[in-house]
């Protein structure tokens, strides 16, 4: 695909800024907003967290059927309705803003999913990560060791919960400058509606943050 078709794609980013907008937000639901505000189409993102965030949702009025002559009509209100912190990436695929996620995980997430992904024939493995489909939306599934390098624009979510396992804030910067070559947003999650959560794991956020910004 052409480089100026792909800038395109994280929407309203100023594609010549040097460093990515930091955004900070509570929860995961708090995520979709930034996204929106943001006015992305068919971004990619790359999402570091314990969980995927990506459990099914399809709203009732999918499945009814549309009269003749057909009418092209907005969904996502629809799609929003139900939204929450465990579904709102993948509303956001259905909603168009983005088209493609590469979920990094902690190592004993990555271990722990890792033999039923082997058996989910929507997923190959090659190069230590695993590649495949959510419904139509490609979608990849690494460690920060694994994760394949992205030169295109992407817009990247770092949850509190990445850092649970006590992954290094300071290593995980360096490793998403060398993988994530084109960073144009950065959305950093403190998952305050997750009450496992420890007040290390957010600090690890805060000093992740502090690392970013000291370059």
């Amino acid at each position: 695909m052409d480089a100026s078709v792909r800038g395109k794609r994280v929407a309203s980013l100023d594609s010549s800024a040097s460093a990515p907008v930091i955004f900070k937000v509570n929860t995961q639901r708090e995520a979709y907003a930034i996204y929106a505000k943001l006015g992305t189409h068919g971004a990619r993102a790359v999402h570091l967290n314990r969980f995927f965030n990506m459990v099914d949702y399809f709203p009732k009025e999918e499945a009814k059927s549309a009269p003749f002559p057909l009418r092209v009509s907005d969904i996502r209100p629809a799609y929003e309705k139900g939204m929450d912190s465990h579904n709102w990436l993948f509303i956001a695929n259905r909603t168009g803003m983005i088209r493609a996620v590469a979920s990094v995980l902690p190592e004993g997430a990555f271990r722990k999913m890792s033999e039923a992904l082997s058996r989910d024939f929507a997923f190959t493995f090659s190069k230590g990560f695993f590649s495949g489909y959510s419904y139509d939306m490609p979608w990849a599934i690494a460690t920060i060791d694994t994760l394949p390098v992205i030169d295109e624009p992407v817009a990247v979510n770092v949850d509190a919960g990445y850092f649970m396992e006590g992954a290094d804030p300071l290593v995980t910067v360096g490793e998403l400058r060398k993988k994530c070559r084109n960073i144009k947003a950065l959305v950093l999650i403190a998952s305050a509606d997750e009450a496992d959560i420890t007040a290390k794991a957010r600090n690890d956020l805060e000093l992740f943050e502090v690392a970013w910004r000291g370059r």
